[in-house]
């Protein structure tokens, strides 16, 4: 299940630093190329304004609640979840949360001396009204039909979602208006938003627990980690203006 449960989310924000935001903006530009000419429009900075109406990226610590049996909850960690907000307007947008535990091997560093898994550099994991900003620059799956309700009630996607007739996956015959969704296999790490058959905006974004190459061979299990965010979900529903 998402770790972002419907109605399960809070969280404080605050202001970020500028490094911060620097930071941020250098790791999108390197996940998400397709995204940079759009990085100013992103973060409000395409007009110039005065000292009190700039505009000031929050970040807002998502508790996500806690893990295990009754009696042995395990507090699970908190997600940094970026929002840019606009002075003038008094509304603030969603744009990114980082995913701060190992989950890929590409992901982290080992060290020898305490043998613990160090990030290397933490993913940042778009939301889904930015993704609906610009569907054009992401990795895009599609889910089929049947898988819809599933999505929507929280559980895991499945690989036989995806390889059905109405799943598309990358391929080297993907042409037309299965282009957008590539020709080149995705790895295991990879950050992809999910569509649906049918539908003009995605319905899921998240991290692929194998390559797109494993779920197409397999046609079984589940093929995000459990990280991923869905329409309608905690993340979705939080009140972050």
């Amino acid at each position: 299940m998402s770790l972002f449960k419907k109605d399960k989310c809070t969280g404080k924000k605050s202001n970020a630093a500028g490094k911060v935001e620097s930071m941020l903006k250098d790791r999108i530009q390197e996940l998400y190329p397709l995204l940079t000419p759009h990085i100013d429009e992103i973060f409000l900075s395409n007009t110039k304004r005065p000292k009190g109406q700039r505009p000031q990226l929050e970040c807002i610590k998502v508790d996500v609640g806690t893990t295990g049996a009754a009696g042995e909850e395990k507090q699970l960690p908190k997600h940094n979840f970026y929002v840019m907000h606009d002075p003038l307007t008094k509304e603030s947008f969603p744009l990114f949360y980082e995913v701060p535990e190992p989950r890929h091997e590409r992901t982290l560093s080992r060290t020898k001396a305490n043998n613990k898994d160090v990030w290397a550099k933490d993913l940042v994991v778009p939301h889904l009204a930015l993704v609906h900003r610009f569907p054009e620059c992401f990795h895009r799956l599609r889910c089929d039909r049947g898988a819809i309700r599933f999505v929507l009630s929280g559980a895991p996607m499945m690989a036989p979602g995806l390889t059905s007739k109405g799943g598309r996956l990358p391929d080297e015959g993907n042409e037309g208006e299965d282009a957008k969704y590539g020709r080149e296999e995705l790895q295991q790490g990879d950050v992809v938003v999910i569509e649906a058959e049918g539908k003009e905006h995605a319905c899921m974004v998240g991290v692929l627990s194998r390559s797109t190459g494993d779920i197409k061979k397999t046609g079984k299990d589940a093929a995000l980690d459990n990280t991923y965010h869905y329409l309608g979900d905690g993340l979705w529903n939080l009140d972050y203006n």
